[in-house]
């Protein structure tokens, strides 16, 4: 059986990426796992908030919640980057030795899968290490 040491669930606020975290918590009760919940800015969208602080404080809010989801006694840790939320999510993974990325199946915006393309997909294609995607 596999175990998996290091999980990165990336939460972007949306419903599947709560599912997500639930899902990967289960799987971390089974393996001693740590979780780390990844938050990525991307830049593109800092020109619509008035201040950076702004858009950071949104995202230690959107973390605190998706942290609230795990089951208690899980190791788990938070980070928040900046970039483009595909290849930032990818970088992440490769550095940090991740061994199951849990991610939802659509984010929070549509429009930007319509626009920029589906990070699930990117992700899919081009992670190291095993991706399972949670569905509704």
């Amino acid at each position: 059986m596999i175990g998996y040491q290091q999980i990165l669930v990336p939460i972007d606020g949306s419903e599947l990426s709560h599912m997500a975290v639930k899902q990967s918590s289960y799987i971390a009760q089974k393996f001693d796992s740590t979780i780390t919940l990844l938050m990525v800015e991307n830049s593109d969208y800092e020109q619509i908030f008035d201040s950076t602080e702004e858009l950071e404080e949104i995202d230690h809010e959107v973390l605190i919640e998706a942290s609230k989801l795990l089951e208690k006694n899980i190791n788990y840790k938070m980070a928040i980057l900046k970039g483009n939320p595909k290849h930032t999510i990818i970088n992440y993974a490769k550095k940090n030795q991740v061994e199951l990325i849990v991610i939802g199946a659509t984010g929070a915006s549509r429009l930007s899968e319509i626009l920029i393309g589906s990070t699930t997909e990117y992700i899919v294609n081009h992670a190291i290490c095993n991706v399972f995607i949670v569905k509704q």
